[in-house]
């Protein structure tokens, strides 16, 4: 019955999102001119109906499962995580040149060290937020925000300059074979599935075994919960606000790496905007639970291929995408703000 419970909750909760998700659709189509049940079909079809577009959705849904464990994480110890755009970025960037200039090393070196590269840079980028919340009380959402236009005002550079080798487009030159993650073609060829998604689902799925049965995942939620209550407890809450950014860097970082070495093979200016910040998204939709975080990436994953869908071979708006995130990410977590709100006040009075 405990493990009947444990999971009860977390479904209905889903299927609640479900229902949410539904209505603010057929909301949004009614306002815009549309039919729902057209929106609704054009969508489903856009992600799911043939392997071309569903490798497309699996594939997205990879990358913001990883931005948004990079969230989830340091979210489960108090701390907002606003920086997985530029940590995605920087790994990308990272594992596509070392995958191109180590390419004379045997397999499979050039994959390993293109995948700690990335791992690297986002623990470092990560790690800096960590230090100034530390040292300095700010904020991590400003320092997070801050280093990603840093971050991607860098790499722009970059890509655009010294390691520019596209032609149409500005690209990094392609990785070798040996720097590559193996992948499954399909749909005669025309796409590619990576392994990435499997990858991320095992980080889920260990994700949510060590927050519940480890000690150091039990004082993070701690810590996430009261830090007061931490401190009273002897539990040193500075030293995993560092820990956390640099695990969320981490995350983030390997999902740039994984996206670009099982995906693209080439850095493309601009190939990952956006994926940051659906990570966030999906974790405040999510909850940070770690089923909900598979079911909210693939759901944002879906709303991107649609948005893609709808913008070359329909009459409708991929804007319509965009609306229908947001208001799914207000509407489920005014609820937490609300009750954070209401904490804080009942603490104030409590003090006066």
């Amino acid at each position: 019955m405990r493990f009947l419970s444990r999971w009860i909750s977390p479904v209905a909760y889903f299927l609640q999102i479900v229902i949410i998700g539904i209505v603010v659709v057929s909301l949004i189509s009614c306002l815009a001119g549309l039919s729902p049940l057209k929106v609704m079909s054009a969508y489903w079809f856009s992600a799911f109906m043939n392997l071309n577009n569903l490798a497309i959705t699996l594939n997205k849904s990879a990358l913001i499962l990883f931005a948004a464990l990079a969230a989830a994480i340091p979210l489960r110890g108090g701390l907002f995580n606003a920086g997985g755009e530029g940590q995605i970025y920087l790994g990308g960037l990272s594992a596509a040149l070392v995958g191109f200039y180590l390419k004379e090393l045997p397999t499979p070196l050039p994959l390993i060290f293109a995948v700690a590269a990335g791992i690297g840079m986002g623990a470092a980028w990560g790690c800096i937020a960590g230090i100034i919340k530390v040292k300095r009380k700010v904020h991590e959402v400003v320092t997070t925000i801050i280093l990603n236009y840093v971050a991607l005002y860098l790499v722009d550079f970059l890509v655009r300059g010294p390691f520019c080798a596209g032609y149409e487009m500005a690209r990094t030159a392609r990785i070798s074979e040996s720097a590559s993650l193996p992948a499954l073609t399909i749909a005669g060829g025309s796409a590619i599935l990576s392994p990435g998604i499997l990858l991320a689902v095992g980080l889920c799925v260990l994700y949510g075994w060590y927050m519940k049965n480890k000690p150091q995942g039990y004082e993070v939620r701690i810590i996430g919960q009261s830090r007061d209550a931490a401190t009273y407890a002897g539990i040193d809450y500075k030293y995993y606000y560092v820990r956390l950014m640099v695990v969320g860097g981490m995350l983030a970082g390997l999902g740039g790496a994984v996206d670009l070495t099982g995906v693209h093979r080439t850095f493309y200016a601009g190939s990952f905007s956006g994926y940051g910040y659906d990570g966030l998204a999906a974790a405040l939709i999510s909850k940070c639970h770690p089923v909900g975080l598979v079911i909210a990436s693939v759901f944002i994953a879906s709303l991107r291929s649609a948005d893609r869908y709808f913008q070359l071979c329909t009459d409708i708006s991929p804007n319509i995408t965009l609306i229908i995130e947001a208001a799914l990410v207000f509407l489920v977590s005014g609820k937490y703000i609300v009750r954070k709100l209401e904490i804080g006040k009942k603490s104030t009075n409590e003090r006066n």
